[in-house]
């Protein structure tokens, strides 16, 4: 969307392949209506088309298109930012249990409104299957912001207990700091070091998981301590499992279209650029990150649109793109020495707990007109703050 919009911009008449009958991807069916309304993603893709791109629904990369038949129907660039949708496994026994889910299949299903309320019982139907939520005990197995909006959307679809299992400590966890709190202030219960080791049921449903305790061992590659199992055995009794340890791209049509690949999966490309290995093919946003932000993304599009543009005029992609660094400009706008009553950031209006629950309201207000000018007018001291770095 942000990548097609840009380039509208500029004078080209971009078309979106988009696989689903909704258009907005991660937005429209992976993140919550209580963090992002649905009427603020329609509003924002009206604008895209109203700036002059073609959407095309039910298109699925692989299925329907692919490079070649691209070319050969007169598209002469391509983008591909086709996400990361294919769910990391959880390999443990039991996940074939009736109540077992992925997060991503889970938030789609929630926000495809195929989570059905049947005799006042919010239920996951599958095929002859019916998985109740209400009511029902769930492990959330994560600690990133999928396991967030997957562990506060099943309160709010009246579950009786969340729980949600992490490997790693409490500061480790990869969510955004503000979704943990509020979760769990709304009720979601945190076990932390510990690794799910077999989910185990009765007549072919769930009704408990087991873990192993952890410790934190030697650092990995990501910077964290690795947890490293004690053999300690912990058992929570619960009637779903939802698995939420993160998505890959699916790469069986990008492999066939010769696609360099990365060894996590994901798609190659060039950092500055986001170029494929095939001349006119770019890529973006969750294909290439194996799961970042919405903004990354937002501004991954807007950059593969400057370098979409500049391919077609023969221009050099990497030139001024970014600020190279040199000397530094001293800017007289303060008197360093000047001291300024300390002012912490306001804290905006959030929903009652009392509403939260009762649906999928927008929980975060936002400012008051006072409140964002207050705000805006608050100095952060960046001079202080260079010399705070400086000493050290």
């Amino acid at each position: 969307l942000s990548c097609a919009y840009h380039l509208a911009r500029k004078g080209y008449q971009p078309t979106i392949f988009e696989s689903e009958k909704v258009v907005g991807g991660m937005l429209s069916l992976g993140i919550p209506e209580y963090r992002l309304p649905k009427d603020i993603v329609e509003r924002d893709v009206k604008r895209i088309t109203d700036a002059g791109v073609k959407i095309k629904t039910g298109v699925a990369f692989g299925r329907d298109v692919n490079l070649s038949g691209l070319k050969a129907k007169g598209f002469k660039a391509v983008f591909l930012a086709i996400g990361a949708w294919k769910e990391t496994t959880l390999n443990i026994p039991g996940t074939d249990l009736l109540g077992f889910i992925g997060s991503l299949s889970f938030l789609k299903e929630y926000n495809c409104e195929k989570i059905k309320k049947i005799g006042g019982v919010y239920t996951i139907v599958k095929g002859e299957n019916k998985i109740p939520v209400t009511g029902k005990k769930v492990a959330v197995i994560g600690g990133g912001s999928a396991a967030m909006d997957v562990a506060r959307t099943c309160l709010r679809l009246g579950a009786a207990e969340v729980n949600v299992v992490y490997r790693r400590t409490k500061d480790a966890m990869p969510a955004i700091q503000e979704e943990i709190v509020e979760g769990e202030k709304e009720g979601v219960k945190y076990h932390f070091l510990l690794i799910p080791h077999a989910i185990k049921g009765k007549d072919g449903r769930i009704t408990e998981i087991e873990c192993l305790h952890t410790k934190p061992g030697d650092f990995d590659s990501s910077g964290r301590r690795k947890p490293v199992s004690t053999g300690e055995k912990f058992v929570l009794a619960v009637d779903l499992v939802i698995s939420a340890i993160g998505g890959k791209p699916s790469s069986d049509e990008m492999f066939s279209s010769k696609l360099d690949m990365t060894e996590w999966g994901t798609l190659s490309v060039n950092s500055q650029t986001l170029a494929t290995n095939i001349a006119g093919v770019f890529g973006g946003g969750d294909v290439v990150t194996g799961g970042g932000t919405v903004i990354e993304s937002v501004a991954d599009g807007e950059r593969a649109a400057v370098s979409i543009d500049r391919y077609f005029k023969g221009e050099d992609m990497t030139k001024d793109r970014f600020v190279i660094k040199g000397e530094r400009k001293v800017v007289d706008y303060i008197d360093p020495a000047k001291e300024v009553k300390k002012q912490n950031r306001i804290e905006h209006a959030k929903l009652s707990m009392a509403k939260r629950l009762q649906a999928f309201t927008e929980v975060d207000l936002g400012y008051a007109r006072a409140q964002a000018v207050c705000e805006a007018d608050r100095c952060l001291r960046c001079d202080k703050k260079e010399a705070a770095v400086n000493e050290q």
